[in-house]
This record gives structure tokens, sequence and C-alpha cells, in this order.
């Protein structure tokens, strides 16, 4: 049987072995594992807000598994192991992914609302980088190029927090380079520092480098990186106006696309037609309205668009299986023991 552990295990584990080094700061703590769980250590690096480097290196005393329930507060994780392998595996409701980083592989997780579980052999050897970035920190590395980017990342960054989102990728040389340098930094102090996170950051760029490269191999033959982004704008402008939206038409030239293009662009990206996307948007709004505010049922029908109040109800239904009107009793119900 694997030995389990869970954050606050971890939390906890360390909190007690920790062992702090005479040039140990509050940017930089080393914490020892107990030596009944495993030999190795993790030491982690606070290089400026939002952004955090650790090195771990970690053998099993018997196969060891590590859980933890992701938040959507929780960083972006980019995960490289320079040596030994491991499993990790992604939960969400009925659906199972399970990845195999070993070895020039990495991971570029973010975890939403995901469960997760990293898994170890007894007597291997591990060892592994893991930098993590607030999303917001990831949105203005990207903020001027971010036509490419894969659209669950995307819509993280735009602020939906209940996304999930990996992506692994071979090890580069370029990639390989940085890690060892990053690893036998010769320096100390704030040139230390520093030079960690130059390493780190090139890291980022060069991460985001291949997860661009590998979208843009999957768009449509059809589709060019600037026709995405008039794609992105063309749903800017269709959510602008939710009560009187654009035609497909006035849409499309609004933004420089034929009509054809238009809808093309729209399912690949969004993986929905733009008036089914509307349509989502709008129910989500409603709900939105429904929960934190006192406005009826009809006046939150109008808001987003729908003149028939039947209709609205209907739709609200398919969406969420919840009648508007009882989903609103229940909303002012929690807010009033809240």
């Amino acid at each position: 049987m694997p030995k389990i552990l869970t954050r606050q295990n971890i939390n906890e584990l360390f909190n007690q072995s920790s062992l702090p080094r005479p040039q140990d700061t509050a940017k930089d703590v080393e914490f020892i594992w107990p030596t009944d769980i495993a030999q190795g250590s993790n030491r982690i690096i606070q290089l400026r807000s939002g952004l955090q480097v650790s090195y771990e290196t970690l053998t099993p005393e018997s196969d060891l598994c590590l859980q933890a329930d992701y938040l959507p507060s929780d960083p972006f994780g980019l995960i490289f192991v320079l040596s030994g392998s491991s499993q990790a595996t992604v939960t969400r409701a009925s659906q199972t992914l399970t990845f195999l980083p070993q070895g020039n592989i990495n991971i570029l997780g973010y975890g939403g609302t995901e469960q997760g579980t990293l898994s170890y052999l007894a007597g291997q050897t591990v060892q592994i980088v893991q930098i993590t970035v607030e999303p917001w920190l990831m949105g203005k590395f990207v903020e001027r190029n971010p036509v490419n980017l894969p659209v669950p990342m995307r819509e993280i960054l735009q602020g939906d927090r209940s996304q999930a989102y990996a992506h692994v990728g071979e090890t580069n040389p370029a990639m390989q380079m940085a890690l060892h340098q990053l690893w036998h930094c010769p320096y100390q102090g704030l040139t230390r520092l520093m030079y960690l996170e130059g390493k780190v950051i090139e890291l980022l760029a060069l991460k985001l480098f291949q997860l661009n490269e590998d979208n843009e191999k999957q768009l449509p033959k059809a589709l060019k990186p600037q026709d995405i982004e008039c794609i992105y704008h063309a749903k800017d402008l269709l959510l602008s106006d939710i009560e009187n939206p654009p035609s497909l038409i006035a849409l499309a030239r609004a933004v420089g696309l034929n009509d054809y293009k238009l809808k093309q662009g729209f399912q690949h990206v969004f993986g929905t037609t733009a008036f089914g996307y509307l349509h989502n948007h709008r129910m989500e709004k409603a709900r939105q309205l429904l929960q934190t505010t006192d406005l009826t049922v009809a006046e939150v029908a109008y808001t987003v668009g729908f003149s028939n109040r039947s209709y609205f109800a209907a739709a609200f239904r398919r969406k969420f299986n919840i009648n508007p009107k009882a989903y609103l009793v229940q909303s002012q119900r929690e807010r009033n023991l809240s």
C-alpha cells in the first residue's frame, strides 16, 4: 500500500521538519522530508509577487502518493522533471487524465476545481523544478501577444478560474540549458535572485512559445493567427450589447472577415457557433444576476436580452436544470443566511 499524504499533511510535516539554513530569508526556505517518508528536500524561493521556483529532490522510502484539491485561487504550475519519473492524475467529475512526467518532459497545468494525485515509486530518486505563477502575472507576461494561446488558457487569464488546463511537452535543448543554469546558479545574494528570476522568466517564455507552436499546428488550414485575433474581437463585439447583438454578417464585416470564416473560426476557437456562445453568455449572466442582485426573473430576462419570459425560463431550465424562479428563491435564502 502506498503512503498517502494530503496537502494539509504535507504542510504539517514541513512546518515540523523544516531546517532553516543561516542564509534563509522569507524568500528562500528549504524543507527537509522526514526520513521515515523520504530522503530529500524541497527548496522554495519567492522571486517576486506572484512568482516562485522550487527545487525538489525526493527518494521515497515506500510508494508515495501526494493528493491535493486544487482551488481556483491556486497558481499555474510549470513542472520540469530533470531525472526519474512519477505519475500525475487529475480528476474532474467522471473524467480522469493521467500523465507520466519523466526526464525531458514538462507540464504546464492549472487545476481549476480539479483533484490531483502525484505518485512516486519507492527507492526511485526524482528531481523536479517547479515554477508557480499567479494568473494575473501570467496575463501580464502574455498581454502583448496572446493570439495563439490555447482557448482554455486564455479563458483562465480572462478570469474563468473554474477552468482546468494541462499541456505536456518535450523539454527541448534551450529549456535544458536554462534548467541547468537554474539548478547550478553560481551567484549569491541579490545577484542570485535576479539571475534566478531571469532564468525562470526565460523558461516561461520558452514554454509559451511551445504552446503557441502546438496551437498553430491545430489551426484549420483556412485560418491564420491574425484571423483568430479577429475572432476574439468579434466575440467582444458580440458581448458588448447582448440585448441587441449584431447579425452574423454585420459582425463579420466589423472585424474584417467573411461570414464563413467567422463561423468556422468561432467553432474552432470556442467550440460553438457565435450565437451559441452569446446564448451561453446570456445564461451565465442571468444566473449571476439571480444569485447576486434583487432583480425579479422578468427583469433579469429583459437585462440579458429575452423579451419573452417563458422562453427565458425554458432556456434557463435547459441550461441549469432548475427553474429561474426556484433558483432566485434559493439564492435569496443563501444570501440571507450568510
